[in-house]
């Protein structure tokens, strides 16, 4: 993992690439300036992202912990309910194929498409599910599971999900 480096290391390497600009500019070394220039733009973003980090962190010290434990469960949620999507739309598709039909291409572009969605989403906020948030995130996904195999189907279609689930 990539050490987080405070906002004084980062000032210092802000500083120190303008004064080697600047001794760029003054012996008309442009292509130095255009890099030092570049450095300096990606490093201001990390400060940037530092600091909105650093407010973000301080807020949520001050928020209402229900509030906060709410916000968890939610964004939790809506990766459980894209992963859900694939996963019933596999065993949809499971139906099909086990009755000898395969889904025409433009099924296997949007099914490709969801799944691409879901995984580019779960990389996205994976920083959010760290220590006993992922234990919480996989107890919420058996729990939706469940009360949408109790509450969707009746018994006797429960046991077709069973069979389907089990592969």
């Amino acid at each position: 993992m990539k050490h987080k480096r405070t906002s004084f290391e980062i000032e210092k390497d802000i500083n120190e690439y303008r004064q080697r600009m600047a001794e760029a500019v003054r012996a008309r070394n442009f292509a130095t300036v255009q890099v030092y220039f570049q450095r300096i733009a990606e490093v201001k973003r990390e400060y940037d992202d530092l600091m909105a980090d650093q407010k973000f962190f301080e807020q949520e010290r001050n928020l209402d912990p229900h509030l906060v434990a709410w916000a968890a469960k939610t964004l939790a949620l809506m990766l459980n309910m894209a992963d859900m999507s694939i996963y019933y739309y596999d065993l949809y598709m499971e139906y099909h194929r086990r009755r000898g039909f395969r889904p025409v291409p433009e099924w296997e572009r949007k099914a490709g498409a969801l799944k691409r969605a879901a995984e580019e989403f779960r990389a996205f906020i994976s920083v959010f599910f760290q220590g006993r948030n992922i234990d919480m995130y996989g107890q919420q996904m058996g729990d939706l599971l469940d009360d949408v195999a109790r509450r969707c189907y009746t018994d006797r279609e429960r046991k077709y999900l069973e069979e389907y689930e089990k592969g």
